[in-house]
């Protein structure tokens, strides 16, 4: 992927735990609903669906991963990352 195209941001965390996490939901079926309520809020989400971002909050162990679009989880990301260089 090409960082001109892409932004990328280093993220500490267990690759297994993260595999395990997202393991749970393969085969799931994905929140098309959720993807369409970023475009209107009267389209509501389906609690038993994970849209991409989601289940990247959640394989990363962030709390309340239902919150994330993709956005607001390239700023959580970005946070973290800030977070763990100052230390």
């Amino acid at each position: 992927l090409s960082p001109e195209r892409w932004d990328f941001v280093r993220l500490r965390g267990d690759a297994r735990q993260a595999a395990v996490r997202a393991r749970i939901h393969e085969g799931g079926l994905y929140d098309w609903q959720q993807v369409a309520g970023y475009l209107s809020w009267l389209i509501p989400d389906k609690a038993d669906r994970w849209s991409c971002a989601e289940l990247c909050a959640q394989a990363l162990g962030m709390a309340e991963p239902w919150r994330m679009d993709p956005c607001s989880l390239h700023r959580a990301a970005q946070w973290a990352h800030a977070q763990t260089t100052r230390a």
